[in-house]
This record gives structure tokens, sequence and C-alpha cells, in this order.
């Protein structure tokens, strides 16, 4: 399944040296006794592929200039194997989590495996079935300032809270890039993001915890939250079609445990909102973010309100006192189409 690599022996280091050749080198265990304790893998020069991690204690360290990748099946990764990417902000290192072929049943990567893993931007997890608890220590030395986490086409499971009370949750944001299936989120204490494309979400569960949470839309289709089995703690939605248009459904879930008992909606194209199964006493804030965009929008039952840049379209604010806030800082708008249910401001 996952081929092509530099793979050490049982409880090895690889390490790094600056130069242009490239080869791995195996010592007698004897050879540099005096200086270094059972060199058996030496890495001399940049290699191109990945470093596959195995029982044992490993030290692997990327190499500046190029995306560095490091792959364990779980269980051959502790807290005391170290694992480090490259320290320049141009490079992109992943640490791969990948199951054994043939395994059944779920496989746990706990926090206390990466007491040792830093400058690591992306997780990918490459198989279904792989429960992940991430630690702020891994989260929190990304280059980038967030963690990115590509999941499978199947069932995954990702957590930004600890299961051991000693620990504290992931401070740093996280990046949930959900890739089919029914995955379940737990976010931190950050601003997170989970990313949806066109592959079935059907039975995922979100719990965003701490911080301002927002989900993404990339795709071009419909985004139904029918389809969602839990929407718990998520502050709004942003539909960035990679087309430009694209079809939200809202309903209430993701209103019961908002502490402001409002959700907002931000579009970026010519995109179609339906927020008529929400409630009264919740509030939809929709907001366009792109001129002349051609919007088709029907809020909720609640006290709303639409804000941003219109042009054309319809927009129904239905039951409720709403809100119309217009953005006419620009040049003149000349809005076509229906507006109906709305103070406007």
């Amino acid at each position: 399944m996952l081929k092509h690599g530099v793979a050490g022996r049982r409880g090895h280091r690889i390490l790094r040296r600056s130069g242009y050749c490239v080869g791995v080198i195996f010592w007698p265990a004897r050879a540099w006794a005096a200086r270094l304790e059972r060199i058996e893998s030496v890495i001399w020069g940049t290699y191109h592929g990945a470093l596959y991690g195995h029982p044992g204690r490993d030290e692997f360290y990327g190499i500046s200039g190029q995306d560095n990748r490091f792959l364990f099946r779980p269980g051959y990764l502790d807290g005391a194997d170290i694992v480090s990417g490259s320290t320049a902000l141009t490079d992109i290192d992943t640490l791969v989590l990948y199951r054994p072929d043939g395994a059944t049943g779920s496989v746990r990567a706990q926090a206390g495996k990466f007491d040792q893993v830093r400058n690591i931007e992306v997780v990918e997890l490459a198989d279904p079935g792989i429960v992940l608890t991430v630690s702020q220590q891994l989260a929190g030395s990304s280059q980038r300032g967030f963690l990115t986490i590509n999941g499978s086409s199947g069932n995954d499971v990702v957590s930004g809270q600890p299961t051991d009370p000693s620990r504290g949750p992931v401070t740093t944001a996280l990046v949930f890039n959900a890739n089919g299936g029914a995955d379940s989120f737990t976010g931190g204490e950050g601003d997170d993001r989970v990313r949806f494309a066109d592959e079935t979400r059907t039975g995922t569960t979100l719990d965003g915890r701490g911080g301002f949470d927002t989900l993404v839309y990339t795709g071009v289709g419909t985004f139904d939250f029918a389809t969602l089995a839990d929407v718990r703690q998520f502050e709004g939605v942003e539909l960035r079609a990679s087309d430009g248009s694209a079809t939200l459904i809202l309903d209430n879930k993701p209103f019961a445990t908002s502490d402001s008992g409002a959700f907002t909606v931000r579009s970026y194209g010519s995109d179609t909102i339906d927020a008529s199964r929400v409630s009264a006493g919740n509030t939809v804030i929709a907001r366009s973010l792109t001129d002349g965009a051609t919007l088709d929008v029907a809020l909720g039952g609640g006290d709303d309100r639409f804000e941003g840049v219109f042009a054309k379209g319809q927009l129904n604010g239905g039951a409720g006192d709403d809100v119309l806030d217009l953005d006419f800082s620009g040049s003149p708008v000349f809005v076509s189409g229906g507006l109906y249910g709305f103070t406007v401001m």
C-alpha cells in the first residue's frame, strides 16, 4: 500500500548530513560505539521519498528545502521516537499514519505518542479507522501556526481534547480536511476549521469546543446539514465553491449549543442559501463578500440579518424581525430581484 522510501532496521537512527549524494549506509553496531550508540542507519544528503518508522526507538530529521514525509503505523510510534521536520517556513512536512494490511477494528494514536514529534505541518490519515488524539506539542510546533489533518476516504476520529487529564487541550488551530465517511471531529481551544468537498458526509459528528470554529464547504453541489449527525459549538460556515457557486441548506443543529444563538454564513460566490428550516429564536447572519454575485437567500424564522454586497438575485428574510445591511461603500449598487421581509438599514 505505502511504498518507496527509506526504512531503517529495528531501533535505529536516521541522520541527515548536508551534501548532494544520496545513499543509505548500514554500519556495524560497534563501528562508532565510542561516539554514538548503536547507529544502524545513516542518510547522507538529500533523499527523495519517505522515512518509515519501525518497532524500537527511531530518530528522523527532515532536510531543509524539501517537503519531508514520515510514515508510521500508530503501534510503531511512541513517546521515545524523535521525529523532526524541517524548520524552513516554506517546507511542508507530513506525518503519515497508516494501518497494517488486513487490520480490523480501530487503531489509536494517542497524544502521548507525539511527545517528541515537532515541526510537522500535516498529519495524513492514510487509512480509515484511525483514532487520532492530537497533542499541543504536535500542533504547536507547526511552522504555519496551525496543524492540518487530512482525513481518509472512510471513517476517521480526530480530537483536540486529551484523554489523559494531566494533558491540556490543543490551543493551536486545527484544520481537518474531511475526505469522506462518517467522521468524528472534536476540536481544541483554538479557532478550528473543518473542510468538506463533495464526498459523502452522512453520519458525521462535529464538536468545535472552544474558539471560533468554522465549517468550510469547497464543493460545487449541495451542503445539507441534514446529512450531518450532529454539529455542536461551531460559529459559522463558509461557502468557497471551486466554481463560485454552491448551495447550503441549514437546519437547527448548530444553534443548540451556540452561546449567542447566532450562526454566520459567509458567501464567497453566487450561492444559494436556504435557512428556511431554522426555527424562531435562532438567528442566521448571512454575509455576501463578493462583488457582482447573484444570490438566492431564504432566511429562517428568527430575527435574521443579511450583510454585505448584493447585486442581483432574491433575498427573503422569512418570519421574524430581519435586517438588511447593504454595503454601499464602493460603486453604486443596483438591486434587481426580490427583497422580502427586511428592515433596510
